[in-house]
């Protein structure tokens, strides 16, 4: 629990840490949004919502596109939601297993959906309407990442520092250990291993967007797939 609790407060830093280095609060960025929750007669501001000390949930999208030449639009195979409770001065967080099974309202004829795939078939809005309508949870905000975007945030704050749950190698790629532009990751070490040749390594002590996307993307040789996957 105390890992869990870390890696979800690094996320919040990072997002944090990328909207302030736009010189844009949460409420700046978000001002020209307007989301329904629920019913779609009634509507969020933003602002009020922030000032008002309430507590708000940020839905957090990252999509599996923007880098490795896909440029598709994608599916947001990670989905979390963070509510934050200014009072109470907590903050909690709940990932979204990606195949949670949906019948997506309007495409009923497509059942059965992956949750990821709202996103792929609708828009945005739609895809907070639903997930709010589905978990019962009414959302605020909306962020969304491509995998670009997780390379630009990291290499921005100059790097992360991650210990690693398990060994592995990972190509991005061939989303397997094969190939020469390959990662690899030692269970319990901050350092981490990279090869463009399949025979030269190099050590590196800092991990920067390129490794931090092979990190968070394998899963096919985690113990506890795609769970595991969310976790990193």
């Amino acid at each position: 629990m105390h890992k869990i609790r870390r890696i979800s407060l690094f996320v919040i830093l990072i997002l944090l840490i990328f909207v302030g280095y736009k010189y844009l609060s949460l409420s700046g960025l978000l001002k020209k949004t307007n989301i329904s929750i629920g019913d779609k007669s009634k509507s969020v501001k933003n602002n009020s919502t922030l000032s008002s000390k309430k507590p708000f949930s940020v839905l957090l999208l990252g999509t599996d596109t923007g880098d490795l030449g896909r440029t598709d639009k994608g599916r947001t195979d990670t989905l979390m939601i963070v509510t934050v409770n200014p009072k109470k001065k907590t903050t909690t967080m709940v990932s979204i297993p990606r195949d949670t099974m949906v019948a997506i309202p309007g495409l009923e004829d497509t059942f059965p959906q992956k949750i990821n795939a709202v996103y792929t078939f609708t828009d945005l809005n739609q895809t907070v309407n639903d997930i709010s309508k589905y978990l019962n949870v009414p959302i605020n905000f909306v962020a969304l990442v491509n995998m670009g975007g997780l390379i630009k945030m990291v290499d921005k704050v100059g790097g992360v520092k991650v210990k690693s749950p398990l060994s592995f190698a990972y190509n991005p790629y061939t989303a397997h250990d094969t190939g020469n532009d390959l990662y690899k990751f030692i269970k319990g070490s901050t350092s981490y291993y990279h090869t463009t040749n399949g025979v030269d390594w190099t050590k590196h002590k800092t991990m920067f967007g390129n490794a931090a996307l092979a990190f968070t993307r394998m899963r096919y040789d985690d113990p506890l797939g795609d769970y595991g996957r969310m976790l990193r």
